[in-house]
C-alpha cells in the first residue's frame, strides 16, 4: 500500500523554529536576526530553510580557511573557534537558495 502524507509549508513561527533548531550549534554573530529571515522566507520548505543555515556556515568557513598563516600557529580546533556565521553569510545563503528555487 502506498500512503501519501502531505506536509505543508511552515508558517513564520515554524520557519523560525527550523532556523533555531539548525543554528543551535552554529556560532552566530551578534548581528544575526533569525526572525527577519523567517519573515522573508515565506514559501520555503523546511529543507530549504535548513539549507540556508548550512550554506551560510560553509560561506563563513570559506572566509576562514583561505588564510594559510593560521595553519602555522594554530590547531584545527582553534581555527574553528574563529568561525562565526554573520547576517551577511545568511543573506548570501538565502539569495543562493532563492536562485535554486527559481531554477526548479
Amino acid at each position: 500500500f502506498d500512503i501519501e502524507i502531505e506536509v505543508g509549508l511552515p508558517d513564520k513561527q515554524g520557519r523560525e523554529e527550523v532556523l533555531q533548531i539548525y543554528s543551535k550549534k552554529i556560532p552566530l554573530e551578534k548581528d544575526v536576526n533569525l526572525i527577519k529571515i523567517a519573515a522573508r522566507t515565506e514559501g520555503f520548505t523546511g529543507a530549504e530553510i535548513e539549507a540556508i543555515i548550512r550554506d551560510a556556515t560553509l560561506n563563513a568557513l570559506r572566509k576562514v580557511l583561505p588564510k594559510p598563516e593560521l595553519y602555522d600557529s594554530m590547531d584545527s580546533d582553534e581555527i574553528l573557534k574563529l568561525l562565526k556565521v554573520g547576517q551577511d553569510d545568511l543573506d548570501f545563503a538565502e539569495e543562493e537558495i532563492r536562485k535554486r528555487k527559481e531554477l526548479k
